[in-house]
């Protein structure tokens, strides 16, 4: 491959849109992200927090009124990152940064 051809693939003017709207979204998102209480849909995913995943797994197709299996991915960041506000906030801090990316290639169209 030549150089222009690598400098195309790596400097992509919408790559690097996208990768610029991902980040600033992202630091918005994180900026405050300790700062407020609990919503009280966040509050009854931390309560659930506890549980293991084998209960979540249970729960979620016999009596939670979610999505089965919604609360599996915020029992895994839930562990690693800890059940506080900010732990709990990183996971949709994530997936609303990823979804600026997605409306912005969707516009772009």
């Amino acid at each position: 491959m030549n150089d222009n051809g690598l400098r195309a693939r790596f400097f992509n003017k919408d790559l690097l849109i996208a990768a610029s709207l991902f980040t600033l979204a992202l630091a918005l998102r994180l900026l405050f992200i300790g700062s407020k209480s609990f919503w009280g849909d966040e509050l009854y995913a931390a309560g659930l927090m506890e549980s293991s995943i084998s209960d979540l797994v249970t729960s979620s197709f016999n009596s939670s009124p979610h999505p089965p299996l919604a609360f599996i991915l915020p029992r895994i960041f839930a562990a690693i990152l800890g059940p506080s506000e900010a732990g709990l906030r990183v996971l949709p801090a994530l997936m609303s940064s990823f979804a600026s990316v997605f409306l912005f290639l969707f516009v772009k169209k």
